[in-house]
């Protein structure tokens, strides 16, 4: 059961609702923009006073404190325009369509996909880190940008690459993107198994 809100974010709401609510009644509900607005911000919305002061109160005010600047939120601004717009549910199920593909790549050439909510990051399990950087450096000087995530971020044993799906990614950008990932992180194991 969904509750229905009324802002301009209902949509993008109902679905953050979807995957995390278990009841009608909500009492927070928590967003950051830099993943849907590409900026620095974020909220908490809450009906309960205590909570609200709650928060004031006990929520680390050294940290991340200061207030969103007037571009910030123009920018916010502007995203949330096009998130609701026709043109941001076409986008959304394109970078669901490029997501798809790549999750599916990845895992049909014997990569480790974590997770298994499509979503625009993909992050792909290497391991370790030595092997985790040896992957990256190959990867860079194939021409992809991936972002590796190591100690002491993640496990020193669960170093990974956080793969940023967009809806302007062709499928040949995908396809590229997964024969390069492959070959090198295939070929930084070797190396480190033979040198390890």
């Amino acid at each position: 059961m969904s509750p229905t809100p009324s802002a301009p974010w209902a949509p993008l709401g109902a679905a953050s609702w979807k995957c995390t609510g278990s009841s009608a009644r909500w009492t927070s509900f928590v967003g950051a923009f830099s993943k849907t607005f590409a900026t620095n911000g974020g909220f908490l919305a809450t009906p309960s006073a205590s909570s609200r002061e709650y928060v004031r109160m006990f929520g680390g005010p050294q940290t991340f404190s200061s207030a969103i600047t007037p571009v910030q939120t123009a920018v916010a601004l502007a995203a949330l325009g096009i998130a609701t717009s026709p043109e941001g549910a076409r986008r959304r199920k394109s970078v669901a369509a490029v997501a798809t593909r790549l999750r599916e790549g990845l895992t049909a050439r014997g990569l480790e996909v974590m997770g298994d909510v499509v979503c625009p990051v993909v992050p792909v399990l290497i391991g370790d880190t030595p092997t985790g950087r040896t992957a990256s450096g190959l990867i860079a000087r194939a021409g992809l940008i991936a972002h590796l995530v190591e100690q002491p971020a993640v496990a020193s044993d669960a170093a990974r690459f956080r793969m940023q799906a967009m809806a302007d990614h062709s499928t040949e950008d995908v396809d590229a993107a997964i024969d390069i990932l492959d070959t090198c992180i295939r070929t930084a194991r070797e190396a480190m198994a033979t040198t390890g």
